[in-house]
């Protein structure tokens, strides 16, 4: 009859792992050649553990797995498999087969909980665009950034992004050099401030004088923005409205959102923002090349019409209209002068 004495003790204790046997089943299974390939099966998954170092929890599932394909008394007795020879065959058999499985299974499961997670797919590296370097210089003018407000001199400071020029006082004025070479010039007083864009024109009366560089630069005003490479301007804004008079060149401008089309801007006429929106296109008015602007454009030079009479009005507070019914020619086509 086949012996059941280390089956039967494998059977009331899962966790041998780790643990010899008790001395009297020790010498049992020394003599006894079933038992001994049963132990030597358990041996050897013993020694797997230890070198491949896994869970705890798992190497009993693993081992319980290892143990359905041990040889076992009920199929290696002498009523089941034939022989003698059978029976040793089996046995052998069965003892390979289980550690086979159990080692395969225990690699297996091992490899899988130590597996390094595999590393991010390497992200591609977009290098940011060099910010723009903008100069100015100025007098009676200051240059303000977050909370401190220092004036500014014939040296040149940096004007970054979110600062706040400021010009006060008689006499103010300010020159602004660009990335491509393009300089501007304000004179006058009021407030403008760089922006991620550009420049913003906040408010004030000053006149704007823009010498061209590499590229257009982008000026906000209320309502819009204006591109300008070479082209002076009177600017009057207030709050949120005001004018402004286009006296030499010839520019873009691209208004909000929802208002109206972008469209060219020649000299000789006016803009005007009404509540903070470009109110009209423009519309022409007589006007003077101010004084006091620097190095104006000369009247051959494209897109530029020829400083106003001396006699029209320096002041262009009331300008004088046409009567009703004439018609007022613009860059943009002729208009009708309503009543």
């Amino acid at each position: 009859m086949p012996c059941t004495k280390l089956e039967d003790w494998l059977q009331a204790d899962d966790s041998l792992v780790g643990r010899g046997l008790p001395e009297g089943l020790q010498q049992h299974v020394t003599g006894c050649p079933e038992c001994r390939d049963q132990w030597e099966a358990a041996r050897l998954f013993r020694s797997s553990c230890q070198e491949v170092r896994v869970p705890k929890d798992m190497e009993q599932r693993v081992w319980n797995k290892v143990r359905q394909h041990l040889p076992t008394p009920a199929n290696t007795g002498p009523e089941t498999s034939g022989t003698g020879g059978t029976i040793a065959l089996a046995g052998s058999t069965g003892l390979m087969l289980g550690a086979a499985v159990g080692l395969a299974l225990l690699i297996g499961a091992a490899l899988i909980w130590t597996r390094p997670a595999a590393p991010p797919p390497p992200t591609a590296t977009v290098a940011e665009p060099a910010a723009e370097t903008m100069q100015v210089t100025g007098q009676q003018a200051f240059l303000r950034r977050d909370v401190k407000e220092e004036p500014l001199s014939a040296v040149p400071r940096p004007w970054q992004e979110g600062d706040l020029l400021r010009l006060s006082g008689p006499g103010a004025a300010a020159t602004l050099t660009g990335p491509g070479g393009t300089t501007l010039r304000v004179v006058g007083q009021g407030r403008l401030q760089r922006t991620p864009q550009g420049l913003k024109v906040l408010d004030g009366r000053f006149t704007l004088s823009c010498q061209g560089g590499s590229g257009p630069l982008l000026i906000g005003i209320p309502g819009g923005a204006l591109r300008l490479e070479r082209a002076v301007l009177r600017v009057d804004l207030q709050g949120d409205g005001g004018t402004l008079d286009l006296l030499e060149g010839r520019l873009d401008v691209e208004p909000a959102a929802g208002a109206l089309p972008a469209f060219s801007w020649a000299a000789g006429t006016r803009l005007t923002v009404r509540a903070g929106a470009i109110a009209d296109y423009p519309v022409a008015v007589p006007m003077t090349l101010p004084t006091s602007s620097v190095e104006p454009m000369t009247a051959g030079h494209p897109g530029v019409s020829p400083a106003g009479d001396p006699g029209a009005l320096a002041s262009l507070s009331n300008p004088v209209l046409p009567a009703s019914g004439t018609m007022i020619q613009t860059g943009l086509g002729d208009l009708l002068r309503s009543p």
